[in-house]
């Protein structure tokens, strides 16, 4: 009731619980069902390949035969799908992607 009074909000137990569950319940179904890579799609796939190759969105959009601003929606698109901040971090994911795991002996 203080927190009310002073301004805040008041959400009951079973909204919260069923708030958390709903919210919490989404991201555990994407996670487990799907890598994060594998939501991408045909065209964001080849995108990220040129990524990783080191070209740049006017270089991927001429090889592609589409428009520079179109490109940049994709990658946008890309690092936010991934959960990554920039294209160097999307190269360095494609490269451990593409690289087998070593076996210690």
């Amino acid at each position: 009731m203080r927190a009310v009074h002073d301004g805040g909000s008041y959400v009951s137990p079973s909204l919260a619980a069923k708030l958390l569950a709903n919210f919490g319940g989404k991201d555990r179904k994407a996670g487990s069902e799907q890598e994060p890579i594998e939501t991408l799609t045909a065209r964001e796939e080849q995108i990220l390949v040129l990524l990783g190759k080191g070209l740049r969105n006017k270089e991927i959009a001429r090889q592609l035969d589409l428009k520079e601003k179109t490109v940049k929606h994709y990658v946008t698109n890309i690092l936010q799908k991934l959960h990554l901040r920039n294209r160097v971090e999307a190269a360095v994911l494609l490269q451990k992607q593409s690289k087998p795991e070593r076996v210690s002996e």
